[in-house]
Parts: structure tokens; C-alpha cells; sequence
């Protein structure tokens, strides 16, 4: 994993009554911490980050259900959402500030493997975008692939991130000589698996193409028919 934009955080300087949702605020024997790599973790899952992350590399932040689609809302409806703040508070953003002060190198998105996961994760997206773009811009953002499939077979084991991926791999092998789990979420994950997502994560990187821009637009805009198109495309 790269270990770029390392940070070093005074104590002294953090308010801990913002952070009330933040893991790792202080550490004992130091007066400052290193944070390179953030995470922003679905709750269900926020006890096995707590087991197999790096204190020194990971900070996280346990989502709670959906987030908000800061699309049509105005800066003083979004202060009123407490998540949406506290995330501010721990990532260290603030509105019509540039992101120069951020307290993690990398932002990952750990969601489940489902529509309500790829939703949350969207809405993060959309957050930043209207606020700080440059967090895409610079590369900071990232979305981890979770799992969707498992299949073992002895000390083997293979992890499967779409329906499709895994279809195409059943057709080419035998599965009856495999056991097959569906995690129906984070939580459902073992031990290993989490260490895998966490130390070894498949990351897509957000990037700022031609698509992007008109993608959020569709689907967090004020103009529903733009959603109605690409839902009924996708169930084609």
C-alpha cells in the first residue's frame, strides 16, 4: 500500500467534542499521531476495522445508514445534519475552504457489496464534489471493492466483487467442488476476508472525466426522469 501525504496531527490542536464519531482521537505517550490513509466505513463493519486496521495508518469514520444528497440542499440545511458534520470535523474540510488541511492522505469508501451500499457511497461522492472537488481531482478518493461472492475450495479461496465476475468464472469451472457463501453484506464477512479489504483493498480510483460531472447530475439532481432512464437501462 503507498504511504503518501503523511500528516502529522498535533492533539492539542483537536477539538475531541467534534469527533464524536471518530475512532483513535488521542493516543497515550505522545502529544501527536500519524495519519496516512482514512477510511469511512459502513457501520456494520466498524468493529472489524477497530481489529485489523493500523491505528498508525487508518483512521475511520462509521457511516450510519444513508448519507444526505447535499445536491438540492443549501449549506445551512446541511450544518443541521450531524453526520454530514462530523465527517467534516474528522477529515478536517470545511465549506468554501480548500481541502489543504486534511488530516488523511487517501479517503476509502468501505460500503457492502449491494444497491443501498453503492448508493451510500455515491452520496459521499456527490458530497465531496459539490464542496471539494479537489479531493477528486487530486486522486484522494477511492472506492473498495467488497465482495459479493466467496467461493473456497481447502486453503483456496477467491473473491468475487460482481454478479457478472463470478458467473463468468462458475461457466469456466466446476463450483459443485466449491463452497460458495453470498455475503449479503460487510458484517457478513470472516476474519480473513476483512483483513484482505483492509490490507490488500481493491480500490477503484474516482477520476474526473467526461462522465462524471453529468453521472452525479443524474442521479442526484433535482430532474427525476434523469434517474428513471438509467434505473429502467440498468433492469434492461
Amino acid at each position: 500500500m503507498e504511504t503518501n501525504f503523511l500528516e502529522l496531527i498535533d492533539i492539542d490542536s483537536i477539538d475531541e467534542v467534534n469527533f464524536v464519531n471518530m475512532i483513535d482521537i488521542s493516543v497515550t505517550g505522545d502529544e501527536s499521531f500519524i495519519l496516512e490513509n482514512g477510511i469511512v466505513s459502513h457501520n456494520s463493519a466498524i468493529s472489524a476495522v477497530r481489529k485489523f486496521r493500523d491505528p498508525q495508518m487508518f483512521g475511520a469514520f462509521p457511516l450510519r445508514g444513508k448519507f444526505i444528497n447535499a445536491s438540492e440542499m443549501t449549506n445551512t440545511e446541511v450544518i443541521k445534519n450531524d453526520e454530514a458534520i462530523q465527517l467534516m470535523a474528522s477529515l478536517g474540510i470545511k465549506f468554501g475552504e480548500y481541502p489543504s488541511a486534511l488530516r488523511y492522505g487517501k479517503i476509502y469508501l468501505y460500503t457492502d457489496a449491494d444497491p443501498d451500499g453503492d448508493h451510500i457511497s455515491a452520496s459521499i461522492i456527490n458530497f465531496f464534489n459539490k464542496y471539494w472537488p479537489d479531493l477528486i481531482n487530486q486522486g484522494r478518493v477511492f472506492k473498495v471493492m467488497t465482495p459479493l461472492v466467496v467461493a473456497k475450495k481447502g486453503k483456496e479461496t477467491i473473491l468475487f466483487y460482481s454478479d457478472e465476475e463470478f458467473v463468468a468464472w462458475e461457466r469456466k469451472n466446476k463450483a459443485k467442488a466449491w463452497e460458495i457463501e453470498y455475503k449479503k453484506g460487510l458484517a457478513a464477512l470472516e476474519n480473513e476476508e476483512y483483513k484482505d479489504i483492509i490490507h490488500k483493498p481493491v480500490l477503484v480510483k474516482l477520476v474526473n472525466d467526461e462522465h462524471y460531472a453529468k453521472s452525479l447530475v443524474e442521479w442526484f439532481g433535482s430532474d427525476p426522469s434523469a434517474r428513471k432512464e438509467k434505473l429502467l437501462a440498468k433492469s434492461v
